[in-house]
Order: structure tokens, then C-alpha cells, then sequence
């Protein structure tokens, strides 16, 4: 084989050595830099689940400052009724009056029928 021939084959096998070592190089570079970006991304998640943690433990600790206390509260409110439902007598004075204008077809005006009574001394 010519000398000519022999420097091309080494020339090939070192510029091949070069581009390995090239790729090697490159590649550990990359894996360095995700590895890296593995221990920032965990040192983060880390963080927040301590953070979580703390804000779990103080609400514990708050609901367990709280009670719940059950009160039966009872109001008794005076009421007059002034007309005998149910009694002996099923329709009042104004339950005909009514009846007898559904009848008669005649519209409700909302009006009271009787008149108002005036406002005595004391104003009510």
C-alpha cells in the first residue's frame, strides 16, 4: 500500500477518534445538564411538599382550637287568631263574599270592602 494511502487511513481513523470522543463529550454534557435539572425539579417539589405539610399541620392544629356547640334555641311568639277555622263553620263572612264573586265572574279588585278604621290616640 502506498504512504499516500496509509496517512489518508490514519487521518480517517483519527478525525473518526475525534468525532467519537466529539459525540461522547456531547453526550455526557446533556445527560449532566438533565441530571441537573432532575435535582433543581426535585429540590422544588420537595419545597412544596414541606410547605404543604406546615399548612396541613396548622390546619389540624386550628380545627382542633374549634368545637362545634349545639344550642337548641326556642322563641314562643303570642299569636291571636281571631277567626274559628275548622270549627263548626267552614266559610267566614269574607270566604262567602268571595265564593259568591267567583261565581258571579266579578274580578277580585284587591280593595278591602269594609273601610279602614281610623288611627285611634296612640297612633296605631
Amino acid at each position: 500500500m502506498p504512504l499516500l494511502a496509509w496517512y489518508g487511513l490514519v487521518a480517517a481513523l483519527i478525525f473518526g477518534a475525534g468525532a467519537a470522543a466529539s459525540w461522547k463529550v456531547t453526550s455526557d454534557h446533556y445527560e449532566a445538564r438533565a441530571a441537573k435539572d432532575d435535582r433543581v425539579a426535585l429540590e422544588d417539589f420537595e419545597t412544596a411538599v414541606l410547605g404543604m405539610n406546615q399548612l396541613s399541620a396548622a390546619l389540624e392544629v386550628s380545627k382542633g382550637e374549634s368545637k362545634i356547640v349545639y344550642k337548641t334555641i326556642e322563641k314562643r311568639i303570642p299569636r291571636l287568631v281571631e277567626r274559628a277555622v275548622y270549627l263548626r263553620e267552614c266559610v267566614d263572612d269574607d270566604g262567602l263574599r268571595l265564593i259568591n264573586e267567583a261565581i258571579a265572574g266579578k274580578l277580585h279588585t284587591g280593595e278591602p270592602v269594609k273601610p279602614l278604621p281610623a288611627p285611634d290616640a296612640t297612633g296605631k
